[in-house]
C-alpha cells in the first residue's frame, strides 16, 4: 500500500488496485475512453467499489484488458498485534485520501494553462480562473483538510493505544481542525497569475508532503510491523509533522 499512495504523478507512474490487484495505468492513459484525467484522479487509491459500480468488474472484456496491466498484488504486512493493525487500516485510509487531494489539487494547474473560455488563454488569469481557483482553496481549507484531520484523529487515537507512544501533541495540533467553531478559509484574491501558480506549488507541495508521511508509516509496518518503540516513536514523530502540516493548509491566506 505504501507503494501505491506513492504512485500518482506523471514522475512515479499512475498505479491504482481492485479486488486486491495492483494495476499500472500509466500506459493506458490516452487510450481510457473516459479520458486521462479520470485515470489520474484514480491513481494511488483502491478503487474497487467505483470500478464495480460502473460494471468494469464484471464486463468480460474489460476485465481482460485490466489485467492486462497487472503488475502485482495487495498484500498485507504480518500484524504484531490486532491493534498494530488498526493502526495500519488507519494509516490506509489517510493515505488514500491524500492521495485523492493531491490529485484533485494538482488538477489546478491545468485551470491555469488551459482554457475554460473559448476566450482564455495559457498563462492568463482570468476573472473565471481566478474565481475557479479561489473556490478551489475555500473547499481546500473547509472541507478536505478538516476530513483529512478526522481521519488523521482516528489514526492518532489508535496509535495512541499501543501505549508507548504519546500522541497528545499531535491530537493538539489538528484539535481545531476536527471540529472547527469557525469557516477556516481565507482566500479572497489573486493578484496575478504568478500569485496564483505560487499559491498552488505551495498548497500542493504540503499535500505532497502529508501524503509522503503517510507513505513512510505505512512502510514502517509492511517493512517492520511496528513490534518496537523506536518504530512506533517514529510513525507518532512523522504524523506530529503531517499534524503541522494540516494546520498551515487550513491556515494559509491568500493576501488581498
Amino acid at each position: 500500500m505504501s507503494e501505491l499512495v506513492r504512485h500518482n504523478s506523471e514522475e512515479m507512474g499512475y498505479w491504482l488496485a481492485a479486488q486486491g490487484g495492483v494495476y499500472d495505468g500509466t500506459g493506458f492513459m490516452r487510450k481510457h475512453p473516459g479520458g486521462d484525467t479520470v485515470m489520474a484522479l484514480c491513481s494511488g487509491q483502491d478503487v474497487t467499489e467505483s470500478l464495480r459500480a460502473v460494471g468494469h468488474l464484471t464486463h468480460p472484456s474489460t476485465r481482460k484488458q485490466l489485467e492486462m496491466y497487472r503488475i502485482g498484488t495487495l498484500g498485507s504486512p504480518p500484524w504484531a498485534s490486532s491493534q498494530v493493525k488498526e493502526v495500519y487500516l488507519a494509516a490506509v485510509d489517510l493515505g488514500q485520501k491524500a492521495a485523492e487531494m493531491e490529485n484533485v489539487y494538482r488538477r489546478n494547474y491545468q485551470v491555469l494553462d488551459g482554457k475554460l473560455t473559448g476566450l482564455d488563454e495559457p498563462g492568463v488569469l482570468t476573472a473565471k480562473k481566478a474565481r475557479h481557483l479561489l473556490d478551489a482553496k475555500n473547499r481546500l481549507q473547509d472541507e478536505h483538510v478538516p476530513g483529512m484531520a478526522v481521519l488523521l484523529d482516528v489514526l492518532l487515537e489508535r496509535l495512541g493505544k499501543l501505549g508507548t507512544v504519546d500522541v497528545r501533541a499531535a491530537r493538539a495540533d489538528v484539535a481545531g481542525l476536527v471540529a472547527p467553531e469557525r469557516t477556516l478559509g481565507t482566500a479572497t484574491r489573486y493578484d496575478s497569475y504568478e500569485e496564483a501558480v505560487q499559491t498552488v506549488e505551495t498548497d500542493l507541495g504540503r499535500l505532497t508532503e502529508v501524503k509522503e508521511g503517510l507513505a513512510r508509516v505505512l512502510e514502517t509496518v509492511e517493512e517492520e510491523s511496528c513490534s518496537g518503540p523506536s518504530q512506533l516513536q517514529s510513525i507518532a514523530d512523522t504524523l506530529r509533522t503531517v499534524a503541522r502540516q494540516l494546520v498551515v493548509l487550513a491556515g494559509k491566506s491568500v493576501m488581498i
